[in-house]
């Protein structure tokens, strides 16, 4: 089964990018979605934790410490 959202063809930059994002919205609300059925369906149990604002993505990989539970 093909999903898609908007037209298939783009005539300018404008269009090209309004359906990137709509795809790539759309996209995230099915991962969303299937996220949350498998959470409650018990598949799914992320190890989610706080990170501070400032911290860059690249500090994830480079440089991980798991914040003490209280």
């Amino acid at each position: 089964m093909i999903e898609k959202q908007g037209e298939l063809t783009a005539n300018n930059f404008q269009e090209l990018t309004n359906w990137l994002n709509l795809n790539l919205n759309y996209m995230d609300e099915k991962i969303l979605t299937a996220e949350i059925q498998m959470i409650s369906d018990g598949n799914f149990n992320p190890d989610l934790y706080p990170r501070d604002d400032n911290d860059l993505p690249i500090n994830m990989f480079t440089h991980f410490e798991k914040p003490n539970e209280k």
